[in-house]
């Protein structure tokens, strides 16, 4: 198809991005693109724009004392084709401790050195009827047990991963811990920094306990409430400055523990 055209008064001029601006409420907004349909496929009119940035969603958590099984509602507002990351951790050193779940890809676990707990990492690009519903994490143990959903927009359909997930871990007591550096390859990817640890018997930790990593924003924290060591996890995301190795990311608590990390970084659309 030529390039599309638009009527300036006196003459036909090529279709431009400047020239689709809207009115967004409060500014007129250039668009990333506009596609059209070519009878098979959408197709793209402003080829030399720069991809849509990543966006955070919509968020969704939960927590229960002492139980193998632990569903999660999908945000409503979900739509097709978000990536949707789930975190999922338990006060239990075991390998490996979460079982598979039916169309989502398990990307790895990590145990908090010999500390009871351990985190797993599940990612899907959501799919028609995904907003809303239920998704039901289990493990082989009966534990503490918490899980996090965070789902971001415009991420790249084909390769939503920038590149492998990073795990790591704190094997000695600490206040501080990191979440791995990662190497990102894609201008304007989205990392998501994930921290767990098992509190100190008894005890929980809420939002006020923790020391945001630097640069990061959108906390998401929970924690359950036991008796006995309970399992806390925090999330968060950043969009990145560039490409190259990022991190170590940094954060902290009021406790000293051992702890499970990982790090994601998502490709832009």
């Amino acid at each position: 198809m030529a390039t599309p055209q638009i009527w300036n008064g006196s003459s036909w001029t090529p279709l431009t991005a400047d020239k689709c601006s809207y009115w967004n409420g409060s500014s007129w907004v250039v668009p990333t693109d506009i596609k059209y349909w070519d009878g098979s496929a959408w197709q793209t009119i402003f080829p030399g724009s720069p991809p849509a940035t990543i966006g955070l969603r919509a968020t969704a958590s939960n927590q229960a004392n002492a139980v193998n099984t632990l569903d999660l509602t999908i945000p409503a507002t979900v739509e097709v084709g978000d990536m949707l990351v789930l975190v999922v951790a338990q006060s239990f050193n075991g390998s490996p401790l979460f079982n598979a779940i039916s169309g989502w890809t398990k990307q790895g676990e990590q145990r908090a050195g010999a500390a009871a707990y351990t985190l797993a990492v599940y990612t899907r690009l959501a799919q028609a009827g995904d907003a809303g519903a239920t998704v039901t994490t289990t493990s082989t143990t009966a534990e503490n047990y918490t899980a996090h959903l965070r789902a971001y927009s415009n991420v790249n359909q084909t390769t939503p991963l920038d590149t492998a997930v990073v795990f790591g871990e704190a094997t000695v007591t600490a206040t501080t811990a990191s979440a791995p550096a990662i190497t990102v390859t894609t201008t304007g990817a989205m990392i998501v920094a994930v921290y767990g640890v098992p509190t100190t018997t008894g005890t929980t930790l809420s939002a006020t306990d923790w020391t945001d990593p630097t640069g990061f924003s959108d906390e998401l924290t929970t924690c359950t409430t036991n008796t006995t060591n309970n399992t806390a996890l925090a999330t968060y995301n950043m969009l990145t400055p560039g490409t190259g190795s990022q991190g170590p990311f940094a954060a902290t608590i009021t406790q000293s523990r051992r702890w499970a990390l990982a790090t994601i970084a998502l490709r832009p659309a």
